[in-house]
């Protein structure tokens, strides 16, 4: 918990899938506005349009990730 994995304003290259625990969607200020579980898709508006994030995604319990690569995706 406490870790980011998505940091406000540093490009993505991956999109993210949460397969179980719980991540937190911040604001400049740590301010967290939404919470992501299981099933919920991650960094996708940013992976999709090419910008850096406008929050940042800190793991508020024990999580798994599935990472997909824009790599994998091309």
């Amino acid at each position: 918990t406490g870790d980011r994995l998505i940091n406000k304003g540093e490009f993505i290259d991956s999109l993210y899938i949460v397969l179980s625990g719980q991540l937190a969607v911040c604001t400049n200020n740590d301010e967290c506005i939404a919470k992501l579980e299981t099933g919920e898709i991650v960094g996708e508006m940013s992976f999709l349009e090419s910008r850096p994030p406008s929050v940042s995604v800190i793991v508020t319990r024990p999580t798994t990730v599935y990472q997909i690569s824009r790599k994998t995706i091309d």
